[in-house]
């Protein structure tokens, strides 16, 4: 009777309730949910920083546009007068061309014979002068309107060249403007879809945080409501055991193995991770009391492993931090130090949380926790 007393005093007091396992999980969920939304949060901020780098950029090609569009205007002004001035050179040049071809006809029609002939026959040397004087104007005049002409073609030839050139080049400017402001409002486009769809996902992340925040209240709250009513139950069970403990201290044979450091260091480290050192030196206090103890198991692993008894082991979450060889050099430092027969609390057999409220139990708290 009193050995079943025993026991279920022990499954009872000694074994932190699941509930802490599932909060454990639901932290870990929500720190990751947390991480994700951190990311998708710098993200966006990233993102609306290259949209506004766009959206100047677009600004600033508008200014260009507009620029070159009334450059554009403005040459066009000029082209229109250009052309104006280049149908008046071509009249002029027509007029020229058709002064020239009445001065190579009449030179044809009065061939250099005729002309000598016309010298020769002048009465006086007066006559002989002006008519040697006319034929020389006669060619100059020739001469003149060649020049005049061709100097027209040229000029006007020019000009029209150089709009075109101007006007080509702007053309091929403002297109290649207008087409980059394509681009980057295409690619403002794409940003701002991205940054929707950003949104969308950090919205979705933080409802996912919402609902685990949610759970882990919840968690939270029914861990606090048990832990207070084991707290509560009658304490008169923990006499008994004590006493029983002092009868059985014993002689008990304490077996271990080179397993049980990592063993004992990843329970330490579920238990009391985040404890200060002397939390996790209790915590292996608390295993190797019991190894010594005539009521569990006379084996580190058959402590821990003992149904019932540390819930890191039922949730899987020791296997976890096993596998991966998570816990800390303090936890196995811990463990060493009680394996080797070190046991600074040699009464310990029960830990509580230490938002427990315990009566008739006398308590050591070490760090949060409370030890008995």
């Amino acid at each position: 009777m009193v050995c079943a007393l025993t026991f279920a005093s022990s499954f009872y007091y000694s074994w932190p309730l699941y509930a802490d396992e599932n909060a454990d999980d639901i932290e870990d969920q929500l720190d990751d949910a947390e991480d994700t939304a951190s990311d998708l949060e710098a993200e966006i901020a990233s993102l609306n920083e290259e949209l506004e780098a766009l959206s100047a950029y677009v600004e600033e090609l508008s200014v260009q546009i507009t620029e070159k569009q009334a450059e554009a205007e403005t040459l066009q002004a000029e082209i229109s007068e250009a052309e104006e001035r280049i149908a008046a050179a071509e009249a002029e040049a027509q007029e020229q061309y058709e002064d020239l071809t009445t001065w190579i006809q009449y030179s044809y029609e009065h061939d250099f014979d005729s002309m000598v002939a016309s010298i020769l026959s002048a009465e006086t040397f007066s006559d002989f002068l002006n008519q040697v004087d006319h034929t020389q104007s006669l060619y100059r005049f020739g001469i003149e309107l060649m020049e005049q002409y061709n100097e027209t073609i040229a000029s006007v030839s020019a000009e029209k060249e150089e709009l075109e050139t101007r006007y080509a080049a702007l053309t091929e400017s403002l297109s290649e403007i207008t087409a980059l402001q394509e681009e980057t409002a295409n690619q403002k486009a794409q940003i701002s879809t991205l940054i929707a769809e950003t949104q969308t996902s950090l919205s979705e992340v933080n409802l996912e945080i919402s609902d685990l925040e949610a759970q882990l209240a919840a968690q939270e709250a029914a861990e606090a409501a048990m832990e207070e009513a084991a707290g509560e139950e009658n304490s008169s069970d923990y006499s008994n055991i004590t006493e029983q403990e002092e009868n059985n201290t014993a002689d008990a044979v304490v077996s271990t193995d080179e397993s049980d450091l990592e063993l004992l260091a990843a329970l330490i480290y579920c238990e009391a991770g985040y404890e200060i050192y002397e939390g996790q030196l209790a915590v292996g206090c608390v295993v190797m009391n019991r190894v010594r103890s005539s009521y569990f198991p006379n084996t580190v692993a058959g402590v821990i492993y003992q149904t019932g008894q540390f819930s890191p082991v039922a949730s899987g979450r020791l296997a976890t931090v096993l596998a991966n060889g998570l816990a800390t050099e303090s936890c196995y430092q811990a463990a060493a130090y009680v394996l080797a027969g070190n046991l600074p609390y040699p009464d310990f057999l029960y830990f509580r949380a230490g938002y427990v409220t315990l009566t008739g139990v006398n308590v050591t708290w070490i760090g949060t926790q409370q030890f008995f």
